[in-house]
């Protein structure tokens, strides 16, 4: 009997832990910095998985120009500047990550097609990466799984889900004191398989804390330009691109 008490009470401690996760933490760590408008909204990217399991929207507010920041999303990568957030943690995961916290003008310029990558590229048999699906400058970026490649860039469609980066200015361009939310939105696949749900328990905290950590150093990064009004970090980049 003590036995049967015992497994009756882990059972519904999981249970218990499990229902906190799902219904307290994990919306507050997929809304992070959103308001409930920028949740809802239909932002470029969602047109690809349009029967997703679900969604994650997080933003920052940055005191800066969308041109301003766009330049160290541009070099984002683990070939690049990495990803600006804890590397300890990104290679956990064999990464190989390192952050380059200075603007280099050969990483300035993606297209459509190019490789995102997530790790060293001799990791994990060369499928770390995921694949520009979609550019529109100093406004968005959309990435979907390497697997999508070929019926994202040719019909539009990555049942895996997608990864976006976006800009949404909320002063003009001419206010004195330009205000700019970045935008992080994570499209879910259309289908998780129950192994799938189960690791999401455990990536889906470690992807919040990365994500939030990059979210915070592009604001201090962007900020730090923006103040100093001698440098125009945006157009002397895009020359080089």
């Amino acid at each position: 009997m003590k036995s049967i008490s015992r497994l009756l009470l882990g059972g519904t401690a999981v249970a218990g832990a499990l229902g906190a996760y799902e219904f307290w933490l994990k919306p507050r760590m997929f809304s992070w910095g959103a308001t409930p408008e920028e949740c809802s909204h239909t932002w470029p990217g969602d047109e690809f998985t349009p029967a997703t399991v679900g969604i994650c929207t997080r933003a920052i507010t940055i005191q800066a120009t969308p041109e301003q920041i766009w330049p160290w999303i541009m070099q984002i990568g683990q070939d690049r500047a990495g990803y600006y957030s804890y590397t300890w943690l990104e290679n956990l995961f064999r990464a190989e990550m390192s952050n380059t916290l200075e603007l280099v003008p050969e990483w300035q310029h993606r297209q459509v097609g190019d490789d995102l990558w997530m790790a060293a590229q001799h990791n994990y048999q060369g499928r770390a990466r995921m694949t520009v699906a979609y550019i529109d400058p100093f406004r968005a970026m959309v990435n979907v799984a390497y697997t999508d490649r070929d019926s994202a860039l040719n019909a539009q469609w990555a049942p895996h889900g997608s990864w976006n980066f976006l800009l949404q200015p909320i002063s003009s361009a001419a206010s004195t004191s330009p205000i700019t939310r970045l935008i992080m939105r994570s499209v879910l696949p259309e289908t998780m398989s129950p192994a799938a749900r189960a690791f999401s328990l455990f990536w889906d905290p470690a992807h919040f804390i990365m994500e939030r950590k990059m979210m915070r150093t592009i604001k201090r990064l962007a900020e730090q330009a923006a103040a100093q009004p001698t440098r125009t970090p945006s157009r002397d980049l895009q020359k080089h691109a």
